[in-house]
């Protein structure tokens, strides 16, 4: 019974063999798989990172932000400049509150620069605040070499707090959407840190007599500001507005999930950014100490240091690598197609029924 199963495919091999002997050149067609439904299923991949050279970190915005808000508190010099002002401007003491109380108004209203963050982005939020700081310094300086009346000059000083509010709210938010949430308290209170800075800093450089001499009673003559309010708004008038769009030049925004890596160390970097504002603040604290107290003619050179020490921020950005995103930076899944869902694989259409649509066997 076996052989007579097997006798018909002996056969077959016998007439196959034999006629691939007496024709070498033939050869048996590749056997095909039968017409039918062709899935559509792709495997989904992983995703891959985009392997386009990256030069931007979150620590680029992060500095920059950090300049930025060191640009935003000069309106809490108003104190050191309050008398100066009741004087250039012949005003009276409740004239010269109502300029001040005008400038926080500007500064801490911060409806408007939420929207345009939410709407436009931080970059346009940043450079809006460039926008109207140099509007209200220069409006500012105008009226005090003008001798304006108070109101105008309440006007100009709102304009330019509202501008620190624009740099205020996109420097601070900026940084922190670019890093993830369990660093986000310590970038806040950096960023804080500086702005509560800015005006230590700025009324410094305003007391100061850099390359001038002090006479015996203690006034400055000559120097770069000399003390001279004008002079002080002039110069805001010029750097404010100039750091605040290289700053948004360099500010980026991405959703970023945990850090780079061990070589990014975010809290390495924001520890040593917090030591040197510690060192910042002593300096500047101590050389104040010393014009009150030891030396007046410490006015004559104390602004070198602080000047000297601002720079050495920029080092922050330096060995960074840029942070993990979330989606944006990676690349889509092959197969996936344009409908689907992120993360879960394509769906293979149902085929056709067969005899339609040429779907059955031909």
């Amino acid at each position: 019974i076996l052989a007579q199963a097997l006798a018909p495919a002996f056969a077959l091999c016998a007439s196959q063999r034999a006629r691939a002997l007496a024709c070498p050149g033939l050869r048996e067609r590749p056997r095909t798989r039968p017409p039918g439904p062709i899935s559509m299923t792709v495997a989904p991949q992983p995703a891959r990172a985009s392997k386009a050279p990256v030069a931007w970190t979150r620590w680029v915005t992060l500095v920059a932000g950090l300049f930025a808000m060191l640009c935003a508190g000069p309106v809490f010099t108003f104190g050191a400049i309050h008398s100066d002002i009741k004087n250039l401007l012949g005003a009276s003491e409740l004239e010269v509150q109502l300029i001040g109380v005008a400038g926080d108004i500007g500064l801490w209203v911060k409806v408007l620069p939420g929207i345009v963050f939410d709407v436009f982005g931080a970059r346009t939020t940043m450079l809006s605040g460039a926008a109207l700081t140099c509007l209200g310094y220069v409006l500012m300086y105008v009226a005090l070499s003008s001798g304006w009346p108070a109101g105008a000059a309440a006007v100009a000083w709102c304009l330019a707090g509202s501008g620190s509010g624009f740099l205020y709210t996109s420097g601070l938010f900026a940084s922190m959407k670019n890093f993830a949430a369990e660093d986000r308290g310590v970038v806040t209170g950096v960023a804080a840190c500086v702005f509560g800075t800015s005006a230590v800093v700025l009324s410094s450089l305003l007391g100061g007599c850099l390359g001038g001499r002090i006479e015996e009673g203690g006034s400055c003559v000559g120097g770069a500001l000399g003390g001279s309010v004008t002079s002080y708004v002039a110069m805001l008038a010029v750097v404010v507005p100039t750091i605040g769009v290289l700053a948004a030049a360099a500010t980026r925004v991405r959703e970023c999930g945990p850090g780079a890596g061990p070589d990014d160390q975010p809290r390495a970097r924001l520890a040593a950014i917090s030591a040197y504002l510690m060192v910042l603040l002593l300096l500047v604290f101590g050389l104040k100490t010393c014009q009150a107290v030891a030396d007046p003619s410490v006015k004559t050179w104390a602004n070198w240091p602080i000047l000297a020490l601002l720079p050495l921020l920029l080092l922050a950005t330096i060995g960074a690598r840029p942070a993990a995103s979330t989606g944006s930076e990676l690349a889509r899944p092959r197969g996936e197609m344009s409908g689907d869902i992120a993360g879960q694989p394509a769906v293979a259409p149902k085929p056709p029924p067969p005899g339609r649509g040429g779907g059955g066997v031909g």
